[in-house]
Order: C-alpha cells, then structure tokens, then sequence
C-alpha cells in the first residue's frame, strides 16, 4: 500500500509542477490576452483572490479551507477507493495535483494564477482542468475502482 501511496504522491507532484510550470509562463508571456478561436477560446492572464468563478472570500479560510480539503480527499480516496488500481490512482493524484497547484499558488501569490478562457466562462488553469478530470474519471470508473467493502455487499 505504501507503494501505491507514493507513486499516487509522485504523480500528484508532476501534476502540480506541470500546473506551475504553465501559470509560470502565463505570467511571463501573456501581457495581453491571445487569442486562439476568435472570442471562444483565448489565454488571458487573470488573478483570482477569491475561490471557485472569483467568488470573494477572506484568504485565510481559502487557504485552510483548501489544506483541510485536500487531507479530506486523501482520506476519503484510501477508505472508498481502490487504490491498487491504477485508475484510482491516477484520478486522485489529478485532484491533489490541481489542489496542491492552486494552494501553491496561495501561500506564494495571495491569489491563484488563471488564464484559460472560454468564452463567457470564468477564466481556469491547468489545476482547474486536473481537478475535474479526475472527479470525473472517479464518477466514470466508480463501479471499477471503488474499496472492497462495497463489492462484498
């Protein structure tokens, strides 16, 4: 198990690197906003001090609420999950690859770095995508990659 943990661990940090990696040069190259499809998809650097869609809220609670997040994550993954499977794996570490990114982003910034716009959509980042990719391969492959105890039900 402790295996399995720490290669879902050093997935989950190439996650949050390749995030930084990307905000790093978000902030470097994009003064103005590029536009890639018209007005539909564009990179334009933003920073967001608040939580998800630039909602406000205190950084303190943004910043703890975001650590406790991601220990209730980790701990709900290895009771409900089957963490031997590399799905599971790999969904989980996604998730805590994008939360770790965008929390880096708090301790360092005060705000998180997003720049990915579509269309009328609140602008993301890569984190943002890892995030919801994984909730969603969770949610596809659930029946396949949940504990133990529930199949014996």
């Amino acid at each position: 198990m402790k295996k399995m943990f720490g290669q879902m661990l050093i997935l989950a940090s190439i996650f949050a690197l390749i995030d930084q990696i990307s905000k790093y040069i978000a902030v470097k190259h994009l003064e103005t906003p590029v536009s890639l499809i018209g007005e539909i998809f564009m990179l334009e650097y933003t920073e967001n001090p608040g939580m998800a869609f630039g909602l406000p809220m205190p950084y303190w609670i943004l910043l703890f609420g975001s650590i406790f997040l991601l220990i209730l994550i980790i701990f709900i993954a290895k009771k409900e999950l089957d963490l031997s499977k590399f799905p599971a794996r790999f969904s989980v570490a996604l998730i805590v690859g994008g939360a770790l990114g965008n929390i880096i982003d708090r301790i360092v910034n005060g705000y998180v770095v997003d720049f990915i716009k579509i269309w009328r959509w609140p602008n993301f980042n890569v984190a943002d995508i890892f995030i919801t990719v994984g909730i969603l391969l969770i949610i596809i492959f659930y029946a396949r990659i949940r504990g133990d105890e529930q199949r014996r039900n």
